[in-house]
């Protein structure tokens, strides 16, 4: 009898290890690995993104602009500039040309004024025509002593001493008919206008471009978010170097915070539907050659929604100029979209 009870209690005891065991092994083997909530690794595990996320009232919240002040006192002179190099330069001074010199004016001796790389038009009456003739046939780097000359531009009965720096295929001053047929403007004032008015434009478009680029940081540093889950920004931590550089686990949580602040404006405000965004995303991934975790698939999601949000923000909140004086490093403004017929 007391064999029986024995060999019964070891049958038992080998059948329930056997359960234990297959026990374990279904649960290794059949059950799929499943992040917790409280460790999520993809944002589809996170129930409600915007619930990490409290954001500012944007209505009334205000962002500065800053407006540059620029001077365009040298406009006339950088456009003329421009149009003296594409006329052309001449070898010599002829009977119709544009003469850029210097010239020094003296009174019985004594020293007056010095002019450098001063416009004079030839052939015009501009100039009394001796002195025209004077000048005529001299080439670049010649200098000549006109004596004292009754009348040479605004002074009277002085000595004057030039050298001939360039001289261009053009009239001067620059006449309506030459700006008509060699440029898409009507007179010389024309283009000064309409290229002022084109640099401003240009600046007003960079200005919001760079604003626009700025939204979503200015905001960001007032929005309050909650503890985002560690294993989230490790996976963010995983994109960012993929650039071939190393980054810092704060640097993945600021990047991060971006990505859940774009998702919060965007789902409380509607501005792009799941199904577009998802759409955007495929298009992006099947337009590409690199390969797509499941964690940057659905980050994407996200991000193809980034411009729609900052134009939002841009016209929800209030952009606030404030003006500041450039710092005029080149002196003057872009000329090479001016269109001049060559």
């Amino acid at each position: 009898m007391r064999n029986f009870f024995a060999g019964l209690f070891l049958l038992l005891g080998v059948g329930c290890l056997g359960v234990a065991g297959f026990s374990a092994y279904q649960d290794r083997v059949i059950s799929p690995q499943v992040s917790s909530a409280s460790s999520p690794v993809l944002f589809s595990q996170v129930s409600d993104i915007s619930s990490y996320v409290s954001l500012p009232v944007l209505e009334g919240m205000q962002v500065e602009e800053v407006v540059e002040e620029k001077n365009y006192d040298d406009t006339e002179k950088e456009i003329v500039d421009t149009l003296l190099k594409n006329a052309g330069e001449l070898k010599k001074v002829s009977e119709e040309c544009t003469v850029s010199m210097d010239f020094t004016i003296s009174q019985k001796g004594k020293f007056v004024e010095r002019k450098k790389n001063y416009l004079v038009g030839i052939g015009n009456r501009t100039l009394d025509p001796d002195i025209e003739e004077k000048l005529i046939g001299m080439k670049p780097g010649d200098s000549a002593d006109l004596g004292k000359v009754e009348e040479f531009l605004k002074y009277k009965n002085k000595e004057v001493y030039v050298k001939v720096n360039a001289v261009y295929n053009i009239e001067y001053p620059i006449t309506d008919d030459y700006m008509q047929k060699n440029t898409e403007y009507s007179s010389l004032d024309d283009m000064v206008r309409g290229t002022i008015n084109k640099d401003k434009q240009q600046n007003r478009t960079q200005r919001r471009e760079k604003t626009m680029g700025e939204l979503l940081d200015r905001v960001l540093e007032k929005t309050t978010f909650v503890s985002i889950p560690d294993s989230l920004i490790e996976e963010e931590l995983k994109v960012l170097d993929k650039d071939g550089e190393k980054h810092t686990f704060k640097e993945a949580e600021q990047s991060l915070k971006k990505v859940f602040l774009i998702e919060a404006v965007n789902e409380k405000y509607k501005l792009v539907s799941a199904a577009e965004m998802e759409k955007r995303a495929k298009d992006v991934i099947e337009s590409s050659n690199a390969e797509y975790s499941e964690y940057e698939k659905q980050r994407l999601q996200y991000l193809e929604c980034e411009e729609d949000v900052v134009n939002f923000l841009y016209k929800t909140i209030d952009i606030v100029e404030k003006e500041e004086s450039a710092a005029d490093e080149d002196g003057g403004i872009d000329l090479s979209d001016a269109q001049i017929v060559e």
